[in-house]
């Protein structure tokens, strides 16, 4: 009996086995088959451009990442130094500060570093060189970034908008024709006439995009105030030169004009004959 009982627990045991084993080789054979499945559904997707389903998160992590590096200029970071971008945010370099950073935005340079600021500089001068060729229409990140030489980050960074770009060149041609006299200490007319000659024919790149600007101010109240602000600036470096303060809105007109026919005939060319004009235009 006892040797009885014991074959049979061995034969149990045994189909047990066996069962477990075939178990296992089926089950494995379905894997295998599954899995083969899979690989070509994942080939097929990979060919057609597809991201995994399984994958969507991390496809759409690639993405963003994607994204921001190509609005970054795909500039990467120094080693040792962690940056974080996230959204449309871009952290900065150690030329470039967030834009969350205080004090600090597309328009703000009161933060930016010597090469920040040259790179500002390079593009208002690009704005420059597109308005001079296309007009005001012509002006796009695109176009003043490739005229400046930088990459599209850049202009989308140091400009939030097309019209952020035309106020910044009005106010960046403002200031320069305002500072080109106010350097001197006791400008003359002759100092005027060599600097309206320079503006207007020699460099005249900054007067056509000024006057361009001008006109579009007619159309786009944004521009207003900057506007009035170049008016203000050529009564000022008149008045600075001697023109008496009740001669002041003639002689500005008669500048005006002046500027706008040396940009269109080119004459007169020289600050001899500039000059003779503005001193009949005074006396």
């Amino acid at each position: 009996m006892a040797v009885r009982r014991r074959r049979r627990g061995l034969r149990l045991r045994l189909r047990d086995a066996l069962a477990v084993a075939r178990t296992g080789r089926a089950a494995r054979h379905r894997l295998r088959r599954l899995g083969r499945h899979r690989r070509r559904a994942r080939r097929a997707d990979q060919l057609a451009g597809l991201p995994r389903a399984a994958d969507a998160p991390a496809a759409r992590r690639h993405r963003a990442r994607d994204r921001r590096r190509h609005h970054a200029g795909a500039r990467r970071p120094a080693r040792g130094r962690r940056v974080t971008r996230t959204g449309e945010q871009r952290a900065g370099t150690a030329d470039e500060p967030t834009r969350d950073s205080p004090g600090v935005g597309p328009r703000g340079d009161a933060s930016l570093t010597p090469k920040g600021e040259a790179r500002r500089r390079a593009l208002l001068a690009g704005v420059l060189t597109v308005l001079e060729a296309g007009g005001p229409s012509a002006v796009t990140h695109r176009a003043v970034a490739t005229a400046a030489g930088l990459p599209l980050a850049a202009a989308t960074y140091y400009f939030s908008s097309r019209d952020d770009m035309l106020r910044s060149a009005l106010r960046h041609a403002t200031a320069t024709w305002t500072r080109s006299l106010d350097e001197l200490e006791q400008p003359t007319l002759g100092d005027l006439a060599e600097t309206l000659v320079r503006y207007a024919v020699v460099e005249r790149a900054a007067a056509v995009a000024q006057y361009e600007m001008l006109l579009q101010a007619v159309r786009d109240p944004g521009l207003h105030d900057d506007a009035e602000a170049w008016y203000s600036s050529l009564e000022h470096v008149l008045a600075r030169v001697g023109v008496p303060a009740e001669r002041l809105p003639v002689v500005s007109l008669a500048v005006d004009g002046l500027i706008v026919r040396m940009l269109w005939r080119g004459e007169p060319g020289d600050a001899a004959a500039t000059e003779q004009l503005l001193r009949r235009v005074v006396a």
